[in-house]
């Protein structure tokens, strides 16, 4: 299949506020993507080798701790290795070593990639968690047995911390609260925003009262109250 052809996308979860959506997951152009370490999974270039791992590694890693209760299941013969817990996303490693998903998006160009991904953002999801809301998550028998509460209260990595900044300057949230707005137009499902930079961004009606709530400047938000 030639490249050119293939839809290269992340199917990522939330990580407000740069990264919003209305749905369990948000496809994310893969381009814009941070760089992430893969070092530790490495030598992880099969599905034999990634159950091995699994069996090592203890659940309060983050490739077992997902926000949305994925879970590893391995099929050797259909490559089926990863899944959401309502079967919503399903993750293959192809046959050329990238992993796509049961809807044909390629979404890693190797295994070690995907894991590596699948970890930080985890992590990152986690340590965003305002206390009120981890102090609940400690009370709750579920969240207690995975995920240790000194875990959660960690602060961000240096790695982490970096994959988040160039999240948040490469998202289309972050052109909102550093450039003016110019014009705008309305879809049935979106709304197109024009800066006086030149730039232009768009995204779906139903986030804009998430977006509102951002600390975004006063002629911007006018604009944006217009909207509701």
């Amino acid at each position: 299949m030639s490249r050119k052809k293939e839809n290269w996308v992340w199917i990522g979860i939330e990580i407000p506020p740069w990264r919003l959506g209305n749905q369990t997951y948000t496809k994310c152009k893969y381009e814009d993507l941070p760089h992430v370490d893969e070092s530790e999974y490495k030598e992880i270039v099969d599905l034999e080798k990634l159950a091995d791992f699994l069996h090592v590694i203890k659940n309060d890693h983050p490739l077992k701790t997902s926000p949305t209760s994925c879970f590893f299941e391995i099929d050797r013969n259909s490559g089926l290795f990863y899944s959401d817990q309502q079967g919503c996303v399903v993750w293959v490693l192809d046959l050329d070593g990238t992993v796509i998903t049961s809807n044909g998006d390629y979404v890693a160009k190797t295994l070690p990639e995907f894991l590596a991904r699948i970890a930080m953002e985890n992590s990152i999801w986690y340590k965003l968690l305002p206390d009120r809301l981890l102090k609940t998550m400690e009370k709750s028998a579920s969240y207690n047995k995975l995920i240790p509460s000194s875990w959660l209260l960690t602060g961000m990595t240096a790695e982490e911390q970096l994959y988040l900044d160039t999240l948040k300057s490469r998202s289309e949230i972050y052109l909102i609260i550093e450039n003016e707005i110019k014009d705008y137009k309305l879809t049935d499902k979106h709304i197109i925003l024009y800066f006086k930079n030149g730039q232009r961004t768009q995204f779906q009606r139903q986030l804009l009262p998430q977006i509102i709530q951002l600390n975004v400047p006063e002629h911007n938000q006018k604009i944006l109250n217009l909207l509701l």
